[in-house]
């Protein structure tokens, strides 16, 4: 028998095109690195970003049926976002986020996570959002471990969304990107 192993190079999914200016994960960064001290060291390696926008194709294709497809990129105030998805249910709109990640479930949703579905439901002005994140590792407590997806419905404040909004505005200034 012979094996010949060779690391292989995937090449990236085809992504829509991102507009240029401010997006809202400019301003997450910035905020992000305030708040932990890290300053954001650029792009994440190429691999790790394919597998979560694989995870979210797939999720969007097995869930169309039931939920709206991938929103077109919006605005508000100068700054753009791409939500993942928007459920549209009886008492209003809902802003859908898929994440895949080796963090532990354990762990409950993440800080930079919720200041993304705030950014999110500010700028499609509704007070809902559900997470949907994928853990790979799971909670890290079973060998080997073992994949758990979660749904986070969550509700905000109107004053949540209003002061973390001000809060991304004011760290993008700060930083000079406004």
């Amino acid at each position: 028998m012979r094996i010949e192993s060779t690391l292989m190079e995937i090449p990236p999914g085809l992504r829509p095109p991102r507009s240029p200016g401010l997006h809202l994960s400019d301003l997450i960064d910035v905020k992000w690195a305030f708040l932990t001290g890290q300053s954001f060291n650029g792009p994440i390696h190429p691999l790790r970003a394919e597998q979560g926008y694989l995870w979210e194709e797939a999720l969007e294709r097995a869930l169309a049926d039931r939920f709206s497809p991938r929103p077109a990129e919006i605005m508000c105030e100068g700054v753009a976002m791409s939500p993942d998805g928007i459920d549209w249910e009886p008492d209003g709109p809902v802003v859908v986020d898929y994440k895949c990640t080796s963090k532990s479930s354990a762990r409950g949703l993440d800080e930079r996570w919720l200041i993304q579905l705030k950014g999110y439901c500010y700028g499609l002005k509704t007070l809902r959002a559900r997470s949907i994140p994928f853990h790979f590792m799971g909670d890290y407590g079973s060998k080997p471990p073992v994949p758990e997806c979660w749904c986070h419905n969550i509700w905000f404040t109107e004053t949540e969304l209003v002061e973390e909004w001000q809060s991304l505005l004011l760290h993008g200034r700060e930083a000079g990107l406004r």
